[in-house]
């Protein structure tokens, strides 16, 4: 389902527990109830940062021995883009990073070898650290077992972001990375940019709590920020919606009533959004990709609307026999594929994975 938007990812899922519900509890009754939608109300605690972790402070110690610091390095390019600006506005251009001096070999050979390779290619490293290894008597505590699902969805970018799961009683190998940020219990997530620094999420995190660090880390290290004005407000856009989707509840009683209420108030969400998408001018280069969102956004507003239809009839069938055909698929997949392209991953379901 990974190309399935929320909430229609949500509500097909609910349409078949519920069928299942029925047949193995609920069929003698007159009125069906539906099962919980599982969406995500918990409050996540904003990522705790640190400037570096141990292992980037000991980076950052031989380029200075080394007489070429970040800093100075990035100081021209600053003064150029500046200058520019007075009279154009800066080009929509992807620039280099600053190149770092390479990690230590004495302190990669103590990390696990996907580790140690992920860091000598300059990947985004995401760590969750869950309690130890599930036994058949000792089983993973629900908050452990919950994050370890949702990070199972974070995003990838096509292999720039490596996703591990550590052990809390293992961590201490990771020491070199973690030491310094204060990571004591389970569940934590910890995600290390290009340039070593680290940002941490303890407790209970879902997916899209996870993937904005990610993207965080990720803007901060590897892409520069958008100074196209379209990309920016697309992004800040997506953003919102991706925030009021995960707040968006299903019903909480059992009962038709309740459940088509539900239908509406996603269809509602996602109507809104598609008028927000439509309002923002888009540049003649970003044409075709707005239509092409439009389009994907309507895919999921016919599927919500057919839930709301089949929400009022009385046959349970009517809410579970809808779904994807294969060509809205391909047109969220075509979709998927120009939003990562331009920048706009904000908006992607599937951030090449």
């Amino acid at each position: 389902m990974s190309q399935i938007s929320q909430p229609v990812r949500i509500i097909l899922i609910g349409a078949v527990v519920f069928l299942a519900a029925w047949f193995t509890l609920l069929r003698p009754k007159s009125e069906p109830a539906v099962p919980p939608l599982t969406t995500s109300t918990t409050t996540t605690a904003p990522p705790v940062s640190t400037p570096q972790t141990g292992l980037g402070r000991a980076v950052e110690a031989a380029k200075k021995v080394a007489g070429g610091s970040t800093a100075t390095t990035a100081a021209p390019a600053a003064t150029a883009v500046a200058g520019s600006k007075a009279t154009t506005s800066a080009p929509d251009v992807k620039s280099q990073p600053a190149p770092i001096a390479a990690v230590p070999a004495e302190a990669l050979a103590k990390l696990p070898k996907d580790v140690s390779a992920a860091l000598k290619e300059r990947k985004v490293l995401v760590l969750g650290v869950l309690s130890e290894d599930a036994k058949p008597w000792r089983p993973l505590a629900d908050d452990d077992r919950y994050v370890r699902n949702e990070l199972k969805k974070a995003n990838r970018y096509d292999g720039e972001v490596v996703v591990k799961q550590v052990a809390l009683d293992k961590l201490s190998t990771y020491g070199a990375l973690v030491n310094d940020l204060g990571v004591t219990q389970s569940p934590t997530i910890v995600v290390i940019d290009r340039d070593l620094k680290g940002s941490v999420l303890t407790g209970y995190a879902d997916t899209v709590s996870i993937n904005q660090v990610i993207a965080d880390a990720r803007r901060a290290s590897i892409q520069p920020n958008h100074t196209n004005a379209y990309l920016r407000d697309i992004n800040s856009l997506c953003t919102d919606q991706n925030t009021r989707q995960e707040r968006w509840s299903g019903p909480t009683v059992p009962g038709r009533p309740a459940r088509v209420k539900s239908y509406k108030r996603a269809l509602a969400l996602t109507v809104d959004y598609r008028s927000g998408i439509k309002r923002l001018a888009a540049p003649a280069k970003f044409k075709s990709f707005k239509t092409t969102f439009l389009k994907a956004t309507d895919i999921d507003i016919k599927l919500l609307r057919k839930f709301v239809k089949a929400g009022k009839s009385k046959s349970i069938y009517d809410d579970v026999a809808i779904h994807y055909t294969a060509d809205e698929r391909k047109a969220w997949r075509t979709f998927d594929k120009k939003a990562n392209d331009l920048g706009a991953t904000a908006c992607a379901i599937n951030r090449a994975k």
